[in-house]
C-alpha cells in the first residue's frame, strides 16, 4: 500500500462525504419542484400549458437529512475508489480528472436514485472536463473522444425513439459527455458493465415490486458504476478480450 493510494483514498472519502450534503440539497430541490408542479396541475388542468419552466413555479425545498447508510456508502466507495485510482493511474493530471469524475458519478448515482432525474449541469461539467482533457490528457485522441460521444448515446437515443421513455435523457447525456471525456473504448466497456449492473438491480426491483408495488428503477446508478469500473479496468479487460480473439483465430 503506497502513499499515493492512501492520499487518494482519504481525499475521495472526504469529497464523497461532503457531496452527501450537496446531494441532499439538490434532491430536496428537485422533489420540491416536482411536488409544486403536481399541485399546480391538480388545481388547474390547463396549468401544464401555462407553466413554461420551473421558474414559473413557487416552491420552498425542505432540508433533507443524510442517512447514516449514505455516509457509510460514501466512506466505503470513496476509500475503495481512491485507493484503486491511485494504484492504477500514474499520470497526476489524469488522476485528478478521474477523481473529480468519480465524485460527480457518485452525486449523479444518488440524485438519480432519489429523484429519477440527473441534473444537466453535472453532465455539462463532465463534458467541460472532456474539452479540457483534449489538451491535458494525451492518451485519448480527439477521434476516440468523438466516437465515444456517439457510440453509446446515439443507440440509446434511437431506442428511445422506438420505445418511449426506455431511457431518460439524463442517461443519454451522461453517456454522451462521459464518452467524450474517456473515449470510445472505456465508455463502451462502461456501458456493457452498466447493462449487467442494471440487470442485477432490475431483479432487485422486481422482488421489491412484488412486496411494495414499486416498479421504477433509475438507470443512472448502474451506468455510473459501469463507468467507474471501466475507468479502472477497461484496459486489462480489452487486452484480455483481444488476446482471446487471437487465441481463437
Amino acid at each position: 500500500m503506497g502513499t499515493t493510494e492512501i492520499i487518494c483514498a482519504i481525499i475521495l472519502v472526504v469529497a464523497f462525504v461532503a457531496s452527501c450534503f450537496v446531494i441532499a440539497k439538490i434532491s430536496a430541490w428537485i422533489t420540491a419542484r416536482d411536488e409544486a408542479y403536481e399541485r399546480e396541475i391538480a388545481k388547474d388542468k390547463t396549468a401544464e400549458e401555462r407553466i413554461k419552466s420551473w421558474r414559473d413555479l413557487t416552491f420552498t425545498p425542505e432540508k433533507r437529512k443524510v442517512s447514516p447508510m449514505r455516509f457509510a456508502a460514501a466512506v466505503i466507495f470513496g476509500a475503495a475508489g481512491g485507493f484503486l485510482l491511485g494504484n492504477r493511474i500514474d499520470d497526476t493530471v489524469k488522476l485528478i480528472f478521474m477523481m473529480v469524475l468519480f465524485v460527480i458519478l457518485f452525486m449523479i448515482a444518488f440524485i438519480d436514485q432519489d429523484t429519477m432525474e440527473i441534473p444537466p449541469y453535472l453532465n455539462y461539467t463532465i463534458l467541460a472536463m472532456g474539452i479540457a482533457a483534449i489538451w491535458l490528457i494525451k492518451d485519448v485522441t480527439l477521434v476516440e473522444r468523438l466516437i465515444g460521444m456517439v457510440c453509446t448515446s446515439v443507440p440509446l437515443l434511437l431506442i428511445n425513439l422506438v420505445i418511449q421513455d426506455a431511457f431518460g435523457m439524463g442517461d443519454i447525456k451522461l453517456m454522451f459527455a462521459a464518452g467524450f471525456l474517456l473515449g470510445w473504448k472505456v465508455i463502451l466497456v462502461g456501458f456493457i458493465f452498466g447493462i449487467f449492473v442494471g440487470g442485477v438491480l432490475g431483479v432487485v426491483v422486481l422482488i421489491r415490486k412484488s412486496k411494495t408495488g414499486k416498479d421504477h428503477m433509475p438507470f443512472g446508478p448502474a451506468l455510473c458504476i459501469g463507468i467507474a469500473i471501466a475507468v479502472l479496468y477497461a484496459e486489462p479487460i480489452l487486452k484480455w478480450y483481444t488476446d482471446l480473439l487471437k487465441f481463437k483465430s
